[in-house]
């Protein structure tokens, strides 16, 4: 069931992507001008970081790094009582 759901996505998108391009191909739009403006559109730090932030949190997550860190938060302002005016106040300091 889930790869026929998977099917009728991929083919849905590609029914619009070609609509879209045949739609701007009639226009006179050059093909390299399409090109270009979808790679402009791709081609962004802020894309190509989320897979990058998303490949850390797992690496961490594998290595156990995640929960030492939380150990030694845990060490350093146990002692706290937890609210928002002293995580903010120990991340300013």
């Amino acid at each position: 069931m889930l790869r026929l759901l998977r099917a009728i996505e991929r083919g849905i998108d590609a029914v619009i992507q070609r609509i879209a391009f045949a739609a701007l191909a009639t226009q006179g739009v050059p093909l390299m001008l399409i090109v270009q403006r979808m790679f402009a559109g791709v081609d962004s730090f802020a894309l190509i970081a989320v897979p990058f932030f998303i490949l850390a949190g797992d690496l961490m997550s594998a290595g156990k790094v995640s929960e030492k860190l939380v150990e030694f938060a845990d060490a350093v302002f146990g002692f706290l009582r937890g609210d928002r005016r002293s995580v903010g106040g120990a991340t300013v300091s």
